[in-house]
């Protein structure tokens, strides 16, 4: 009898210590997802490098082929969720903003005017493509 408590013992051990290591794994897989990167819109197909800006670790992202900036003082309001401002590249108009890192290392950018809103998710990409900027869309499609 003792042998069979000392076997479920160690077993419980063993299993706590493998859901604890997971855990903690896991945490550090979530942690080691940034924000920071490069992202394809959703629309336009244009390249956003989002990186750090500022001294209070807010988030600041460009169009990479104009230097345009869109996104402006995000802050952190989440584990992976941030709020500050973008603007419309074509209008130059300014709206509310919240960004959000999904699992797939995509971001979803919501842009808000009063309580209307509008979303779409940019894809995270790795290097840059020969994608047009917003001027070259903007021709084909009026021209």
């Amino acid at each position: 009898m003792w042998r069979v408590f000392m076997l479920v013992n160690r077993l419980t051990f063993l299993v706590v210590g493998l859901i604890a290591l997971t855990a903690v794994f896991g945490v550090l897989n979530v942690q080691a997802q940034t924000v920071d990167g490069l992202y394809t819109t959703e629309n336009s197909g244009a390249q956003v490098r989002v990186e750090r800006c500022g001294d209070e670790g807010a988030f600041c992202g460009w169009l990479v082929r104009r230097g345009d900036q869109l996104l402006n003082a995000l802050t952190a309001v989440g584990s992976s969720e941030w709020e500050g401002s973008i603007r419309d590249p074509r209008t130059g108009r300014r709206y509310r903003a919240r960004i959000a890192l999904l699992p797939s290392g995509d971001l979803r950018v919501t842009g808000c005017l009063a309580i209307f809103c509008r979303a779409q998710v940019w894809t995270r990409t790795t290097e840059l493509g020969d994608v047009p900027t917003l001027d070259a869309k903007r021709v084909e499609r009026d021209g």
